[in-house]
This record gives structure tokens, C-alpha cells and sequence, in this order.
């Protein structure tokens, strides 16, 4: 897979994605792919699947108390991770960031 821009993919159809998010303590990483909620275990993994042109979205909530801060890697993205962070701060208490997976011919 490569990154086309922020928060923005490119892969081949069967391509596995792999996102892997560590809140703090009591807080979560909340995944959602396609509008379904997939829960909170990390790391979340899924196959990119459609034609070129097809799309998959995918959502990373952090759920804590404001302060939380929460790394996330989406990955493999040329050989290695993109990574990301989730704030939560007092005008953002729960931060979402969303990420576009978009197929390509192989």
C-alpha cells in the first residue's frame, strides 16, 4: 500500500490493512469500517476488496477522559507504518480521525 495524502491510501484488491491504536488506561480506541462498528481491539486488521476505483473507510475514535492522547499506525505502508495521533482535549473530547482506502489496479 502506498500514502497519497493525509490520512490516504492507495492498495491492491486482497491487500491486508492493518491499524493498530494504544490509548491510555481506561481509554479506547474505537473502530469503525464501512459505517459497522468493528469494536475496540487493536490491532484491527481487514482486506481491501472491490475494483479500481472501490473505496473502504475506516474511523478511529479515542473514547477517554480529556488529555487522553492516543498513537495510532496504519500500516504497511511501503514496508512500514503512517502514523497518527488522537488528542482529546476540552473543544475535542472525542477526537475521530478518519482514513480513505482506495483500490487500484494490481
Amino acid at each position: 500500500m502506498q500514502r497519497i495524502g493525509i490520512r490516504r491510501y492507495v492498495g491492491a484488491s486482497g491487500e491486508t490493512v492493518t491499524a493498530v491504536a494504544t490509548p491510555p488506561g481506561s481509554a479506547a480506541a474505537k473502530f469503525v469500517l464501512d459505517g459497522k462498528d468493528r469494536g475496540t481491539s487493536s490491532p484491527f486488521q481487514f482486506n481491501l476488496a472491490g475494483g479500481p476505483g472501490d473505496t473502504h473507510d475506516l474511523s478511529i475514535a479515542l473514547i477517554g477522559e480529556v488529555g487522553s492522547m492516543c498513537n495510532v499506525a496504519i500500516g504497511p505502508i511501503n514496508g512500514g507504518s503512517d502514523p497518527d495521533v488522537l488528542v482529546s482535549t476540552q473543544h475535542d473530547p472525542f477526537p475521530v480521525h478518519h482514513y480513505e482506502f482506495v483500490i487500484v489496479a494490481e
